[in-house]
C-alpha cells in the first residue's frame, strides 16, 4: 500500500486506514491484492479507492469457460424441444400487433 502512495507521490499511510483497508480485503488471498495494488500503478495516475482495489480482487469470470468443450446434439435437441414448448405455452406467435 506504501508503494502505492508513493508512486502517486503521496505521502506513506497511516497504521490506522492501513488496518481498515486491508480488514476489508482479507477475504481476497494476499497475492491477488497485491497484484490489483501492483495493476492500479501500472494503468493509473491517481489513488486508488478501497472500491477500485476490491473490483480489480474480484476474479473475471470468462464467458466461454462456461461452455461445455464439446457440443452434445442431445442437449442441443432438448434446448430446442424447451423453447418450442414456452413458445407454444405462452402464445407469442399466436398475437397479433393489434393487441
Amino acid at each position: 500500500m506504501d508503494v502505492t502512495w508513493q508512486s502517486c507521490h503521496r505521502n506513506p499511510v497511516d497504521k490506522a486506514t492501513k488496518q481498515y483497508w486491508f480488514s476489508k480485503l482479507e477475504k481476497h488471498p494476499m497475492a491477488v491484492v497485491g497484484q490489483a495494488f501492483d495493476t492500479w500503478i501500472m494503468n493509473n495516475r491517481e489513488l486508488p479507492t478501497l472500491m477500485d482495489i476490491i473490483k480489480l480482487c474480484k476474479p473475471k469470470q470468462d464467458f466461454y469457460k462456461a461452455l461445455p468443450l464439446v457440443r452434445d446434439d442431445e442437449i442441443c435437441r432438448e434446448g430446442l424441444l424447451k423453447i418450442k414448448q414456452f413458445v407454444a405455452k405462452s402464445g407469442i406467435l399466436n398475437k397479433t400487433s393489434n393487441e
